[in-house]
C-alpha cells in the first residue's frame, strides 16, 4: 500500500493531468440529461484571471476576504487548466468589454474561412510561449517532433528525451494503428504531431503534469489541431509507486488520446467522456501500470452516491471504472472506440442529438450502443455496482484496488435506512448475522416512482463467497424479496441500493428508505424418508434452522463433507466440518440403521432461484428444493464464482466451466447423467460434479 505522503502527494497531483483544451461550444442544457452547473460570466472570468494574470490572485483573494468578512483565498471553481478551457468554451458569449479587458492574456483570431487560431494563455504560461526565448533542439521520430532546449532552467536531458519519443511512438503505434483511431490533424506542423518539453510544474504551473493544448480550431466539421506538454524532469513529484518511465507512459496514452478525441470532435464531448476514456486508454496501454486506481480510490470507491456522469475536477476521471467494467465484462475494448465513432459522425451539427453539447453526457448514446450487446445502461450499471463490490475487474486482486464504502446496519431487526440517490448512483449496505440460527431475513424498498430503482443482494458465506440476487424495483416504485437460511447458510449480506435512471430526474437526489424484517427458523417438518443402512449421497432440501448438523437434524449414523480447496474428508464430528448451512451442498452419509434423516426447517419457495457455490475441482452438492428439477438449461444457469454474469448450463460445459456428466452413485455404483437429457435433480439425492472453475449453480425450482 501507498504510505500516505505519496497518496496526499499523488492525490493532488491526479486533478492536475487535466486537458488544456480551447474550444468553442454553443451550450446546451437539457432539463432531463445530467449537466455541469453553468458559470456566471464573472465565475468565468475570474477562475480564468486567478491562474492567467499577473496579480491576480492577490486581488481576488482580497475581494472575496472583504465580502464574506474573513481572510480566507479565493478558490476558482476549476482548476487551471478547466479555468482556460471554460474561458474559450464561452469566448462568443462573453460581452465585447470582457474580451477587451482579457486581450492582453489571451489573443484570439477571427474566423479566416473555417479556421481560427487560439494564441498563448499570456507570455510565459505555456512549453511553447516559455520556450521561445531558448535555444531549441528537436527530437524527430516517425510521428512526432519533440521540442525541447538542452540548456538554462527549462532543460531536459538527452535521455529522458530519447525515452519520450519510443513511448509516444508507441502510443501511436496502440492508438492509431491497433485500435483504428483516425490520427490527430497535423496540417500546421509538417505532418509531425509536435510535444514541447518544459519546466511545466516548476515554472509554468506547479501541479499541471502533463496537458493537451488546442491551437487552430476548424468548422463545418468541428475538430482542432493540438499539441503537447509535459515536464522537463518531474522533479520532486511523487508517482505513487511508480516509475518516472511508468508515469511517462501513462501520461502520454492519456494526453494523446485528447489530441485524437479534438481531431474527431472538438465541440460536443463533455469533460465525463474525454477524460473517463483519457484514463481508461491508460490501462489500455499500459495494463501493468495501474495508475487509474488512484483515481478510482479518491474519487469513485468512497463516492458511490455521486451519478456516474458527473464531472466535478475528479468524479470523471474516477469513472474510468465503470468504463473498464463495459469493456472487460460486457463488449470488449472496440467499444470505447465506437463509442467515439459514433460521436463523431452524430454530432456533425450541434442539434443532431440532445448530447451532442459539451455540457451534457453522452449516456445516451452509450445506452444506445450496449442495446447491440443485448443488454442496457440500467442493466449494466447495477450489475457494475455489484462487480465494483466483489471487485470482479482484471485488476480486482491488486493490493491498490479499493473496497468501496459499505455503511454497517444494525443486526437488530427491524432496521431501516433513508437515504438519497442521485441518478446512475448507489449505495452499500451491510448486515452481519448474530449467530449460526437460520433467519428469513426480507428486504423490503420505498422510492419515488419518477426514477428507475435497481437493488442487489450479496449473501457473503463465512469463506468468503458469495452469490447474488437481483431484484428490479416495480413502476411503482416498491419492491421486497426474502432471502432464506442468514445465519446458517451465510453469515452476511450486503445490499446494493441502485438509482439506474439514465438522466436526471426532478428533485434529485431522491428520498428512498430500506428495511430488512427477519424471522429467526421455521416449523416446517422435512424427512428423507427410510434410508438403508450403509452409504448414501445426500443433500438437504430445504433451509435448515442451523449450521450444526446436531442441532439441525436428527439422523443415525455420520455426515461427511468434502472440501474442493483441501481436497480433503470431513466428518461431522471434525473441527473442519463445514456445517449444513450451506445452500446445495451434498454430504456422504453412513447410515448406521435403515432410518429417515428428518429436521425443521424452511422451504424454498416454488419458483425461486437458489444459488449453489462450487469451488475449482471436485464436488458434491444436489437439490436444494423439496421438488424433482431438471438437470437441464429450462433450471441450470451458471456464472463464475466472481461474477454475476450468467450463461445456460449447456454454455457452462461448451466453454469448460463445468464437465458434461454429473454422477448419481446408488447401491454402491455410480451412473453418469448428461444434461438436457430428460434427468432430474431429485430431493435430498446428492451428486459430484467437476468444475474447471470457481462457479455458481443458479437452480431455479419449477
Amino acid at each position: 500500500m501507498k504510505n500516505a505522503v505519496t497518496q496526499q502527494v499523488k492525490k493532488a497531483a491526479l486533478i492536475k493531468r487535466a486537458f488544456a483544451a480551447v474550444i468553442f461550444a454553443v451550450a446546451v442544457v437539457s432539463q432531463t440529461v445530467f449537466a455541469e452547473t453553468p458559470f456566471s460570466e464573472a465565475d468565468i472570468v475570474n477562475d480564468f484571471r486567478y491562474y492567467y494574470e499577473e496579480g491576480a490572485q492577490a486581488e481576488l483573494q482580497g475581494a472575496e476576504a472583504a465580502r464574506i468578512g474573513v481572510s480566507e483565498p479565493h478558490r476558482p471553481g476549476v482548476n487551471a487548466t478547466l479555468a482556460g478551457l471554460r474561458l474559450v468554451r464561452n469566448w462568443d458569449k462573453l460581452s465585447p468589454q470582457t474580451r477587451e479587458s482579457l486581450s492582453s492574456v489571451i489573443q484570439v483570431t477571427d474566423w479566416e474561412g473555417n479556421q481560427r487560431m487560439w494564441l498563448n494563455f499570456g507570455s510565459s504560461t505555456t512549453c511553447q510561449s516559455a520556450l521561445s526565448s531558448s535555444t531549441l533542439s528537436t527530437r524527430v521520430t516517425t510521428n512526432f517532433k519533440i521540442i525541447y532546449t538542452a540548456t538554462g532552467s527549462h532543460a531536459a536531458a538527452a535521455d529522458y528525451i530519447n525515452m519520450l519519443a519510443a513511448i509516444y511512438e508507441k502510443v501511436w503505434d496502440v492508438q492509431i494503428n491497433e485500435l483504428g483511431l483516425p490520427a490527430p490533424p497535423r496540417t500546421s506542423t509538417g505532418g509531425k504531431y509536435e510535444v514541447y518539453v518544459c519546466d511545466l510544474m516548476g515554472q509554468i504551473d506547479a501541479g499541471i503534469v502533463g496537458r493537451t493544448v488546442t491551437t487552430t480550431e476548424y468548422s463545418n466539421p468541428s475538430y482542432a489541431e493540438s499539441f503537447i506538454e509535459v515536464d522537463n524532469d518531474y522533479a520532486g513529484y511523487g508517482f505513487g509507486g511508480n516509475t518516472l518511465e511508468q508515469f511517462s507512459q501513462v501520461l502520454a496514452a492519456h494526453e494523446f488520446f485528447h489530441s485524437v478525441q479534438f481531431g474527431m470532435n472538438h465541440i460536443s464531448p463533455s469533460t465525463w467522456l474525454m477524460e473517463m476514456s483519457a484514463v481508461w486508454m491508460e490501462e489500455k496501454i499500459y495494463p501493468d501500470v495501474n495508475d487509474y486506481l488512484g483515481f478510482v480510490e479518491n474519487y469513485r470507491a468512497n463516492r458511490t452516491y455521486e451519478s456516474i456522469d458527473k464531472a466535478n475536477g475528479g468524479l470523471e476521471y474516477g469513472s474510468a471504472v465503470f468504463l473498464r467494467y463495459i469493456t472487460e465484462r460486457v463488449t470488449g475494448d472496440k467499444f470505447v472506440m465506437d463509442l467515439w465513432k459514433a460521436l463523431q459522425q452524430n454530432c456533425l451539427s450541434l442539434t443532431a442529438q440532445t448530447w451532442c453539447a459539451e455540457t451534457v453526457t453522452e449516456v445516451p448514446l452509450i445506452d444506445s450502443l450496449l442495446s447491440g450487446y443485448g443488454t442496457d445502461v440500467e442493466t449494466v450499471y447495477r450489475d457494475y455496482s455489484t462487480a465494483f463490490y466483489t471487485k470482479d475487474f482484471v485488476d480486482g486482486s491488486h493490493p491498490d484496488f479499493p473496497d468501496v464504502t459499505v455503511t454497517a446496519l444494525s443486526s437488530t431487526f427491524p432496521v431501516s435506512r433513508t437515504q438519497t440517490l442521485a441518478h446512475l448512483a448507489a449505495r452499500y449496505y451491510s448486515v452481519t448475522a448474530p449467530d449460526t440460527t437460520a433467519r428469513r431475513v426480507t428486504i423490503n424498498f420505498t422510492g419515488p416512482s419518477s426514477a428507475t430503482w435497481k437493488l442487489a443482494a450479496i449473501a457473503v458465506n463465512t469463506g468468503g463467497g458469495f452469490s447474488v440476487s437481483n431484484l428490479d424495483i416495480a413502476a411503482a416504485g416498491t419492491g421486497s424479496t426474502t432471502l432464506e437460511g442468514f445465519g446458517s447458510s451465510y453469515s452476511k449480506i450486503v445490499i446494493v441500493v441502485n438509482n439506474t435512471s439514465p438522466l436526471a430526474v426532478s428533485g434529485e437526489p431522491l428520498s428512498f428508505t430500506l428495511s430488512l424484517t427477519a424471522v429467526a427458523g421455521c416449523s416446517n417438518a422435512f424427512t428423507s424418508g427410510n434410508l438403508a443402512a450403509g452409504w448414501h449421497l445426500v443433500s438437504l432440501p430445504f433451509v435448515p434452522n442451523a449450521s450444526a448438523p446436531a442441532t439441525a437434524l436428527s439422523y443415525t449414523g455420520s455426515l461427511i463433507a468434502y472440501s474442493p480447496a483441501t481436497q480433503l474428508f470431513y466428518a461431522d464430528t471434525d473441527a473442519g466440518f463445514p456445517g449444513v448451512g450451506q445452500t446445495g451442498r451434498g454430504f456422504w452419509f453412513n447410515n448406521t440403521a435403515s432410518a429417515p434423516i428428518t429436521a425443521n426447517g424452511c422451504p424454498r419457495s416454488s419458483g425461486s432461484t437458489a444459488s449453489v457455490p462450487l469451488g475449482s475441482g471436485w464436488n458434491m452438492f444436489g437439490n436444494p428444493f423439496n421438488a424433482a428439477v431438471p438437470w437441464a438449461d429450462s433450471s441450470i444457469r451458471v456464472a463464475l464464482a466472481d461474477n454475476p454474469a450468467e450463461v445456460p448450463l449447456s454454455e457452462a460445459e461448451a466453454i469448460g466451466w463445468v464437465s458434461r456428466y454429473i454422477y448419481d452413485y446408488s447401491s454402491g455404483s455410480y451412473t453418469a447423467r448428461l444434461s438436457n437429457s430428460s434427468f432430474n435433480l431429485s430431493p435430498w439425492k446428492g451428486y459430484w460434479v467437476k468444475t474447471n472453475r470457481g462457479v455458481t449453480l443458479k437452480i431455479t425450482s419449477p
